[in-house]
C-alpha cells in the first residue's frame, strides 16, 4: 500500500470520528442547553453539511449601545472639555 493510499484511508477515519464525536456532542448539548449557553463547547455543522467551514460565535449577536440623549452628549462635553483643560494646565507647569 502506497503512503498517499494510507493517508487517504486515515483522512477518512478521521472524518468518520469528527463526525461520531459531533452526533455525541449534539446529544449532550440537547440533553444540557445551559453549556451552549455559557460558550462552552464548540460550533456543530448542521447534519450533512460535511466539509462546510463552521462559523464563528454563531447565534450571538453584537452588543448595542442605547443612544446618547442630548444632555448626556452635552454633560461628556463639557467633562472633556475640563479634562482637556486641565490636562493643558498641568503639560504648561511641567515646562
Amino acid at each position: 500500500m502506497a503512503p498517499s493510499d494510507l493517508r487517504a484511508w486515515a483522512v477518512k477515519g478521521a472524518e468518520q470520528r469528527l463526525l461520531e464525536i459531533a452526533d455525541e456532542a449534539r446529544a449532550i448539548f440537547q440533553a444540557f442547553p445551559e453549556l451552549r449557553e455559557q460558550g462552552r463547547g464548540f460550533n456543530l455543522q448542521p447534519d450533512g453539511a460535511a466539509g462546510t467551514k463552521p462559523t464563528a460565535r454563531r447565534g450571538r449577536t453584537p452588543r448595542r449601545r442605547s443612544p446618547m440623549s442630548a444632555a448626556a452628549r452635552k454633560a461628556v462635553g463639557l467633562r472633556m472639555k475640563k479634562y482637556w483643560a486641565d490636562r493643558r494646565k498641568a503639560a504648561a507647569k511641567n515646562k
